[in-house]
């Protein structure tokens, strides 16, 4: 049944629910923008990865951000993605902006974020890449860049850095080599 072009009392009556417990589910299921925009930004990532047999790419985990109000699982500050590339794991964090704003490092990066990010990192053996759209949509960016996680210091304390991780184009489906770098490697676990 749907009760989009229900209001709220035909709501109430059909499913015999209190109002506080239908405008609670409401709110759960009703997101803002940002949310919204992330989530077709993950998309656009995860339709990069051509997740199929031949691309070896599997897709292991996809945080759902799930929240009532203030509740949370704890797993939602985790990275977006966990993925296997032939037994190899990796994990990758997705953000979008319009453009990058002066205060980056609050933003995109701040410091108990990427803490939990190199918990994540330690505690699971994996590297975490974060993929950073700008521009565009968040279902086509303009620019795409995919940073290491332990790059993200030197990108906050210059952020001219930044261009050594942007990919030739944003809509190029990912190779291995998109996340294999001389001094960041993937680990096998």
């Amino acid at each position: 049944m749907y009760y989009a072009d229900m209001g709220i009392h035909a709501i109430h009556t059909k499913l015999q629910r209190t109002y506080p417990a239908i405008y609670s589910r409401i709110r759960a299921i009703t997101f803002p923008e940002e949310v919204l925009k992330g989530r077709e930004f993950e998309d656009h990532i995860l339709r990069l990865f051509n997740l199929n047999q031949e691309t070896g790419f599997t897709l292991k985990e996809w945080q759902g951000d799930k929240t009532l109000g203030d509740i949370c699982p704890e797993n939602n500050r985790h990275p977006d993605f966990v993925f296997d590339y032939l037994g190899q794991k990796f994990a990758v964090e997705c953000k979008w902006r319009e453009r990058l704003s002066s205060k980056m490092g609050q933003d995109l990066f701040p410091a108990d974020k990427l803490s939990i990010y190199q918990q994540f990192s330690a505690e699971r053996s994996i590297p975490v890449f974060i993929a950073l759209g700008l521009g565009g949509k968040p279902s086509a960016p303009k620019r795409l860049y995919i940073i290491p996680l332990p790059q993200i210091p030197s990108i906050l304390s210059s952020t001219k850095l930044i261009e050594e991780f942007l990919r030739p184009s944003a809509d190029a489906p990912f190779h291995l080599t998109d996340f294999i770098t001389e001094d960041y490697s993937l680990h096998k676990k």
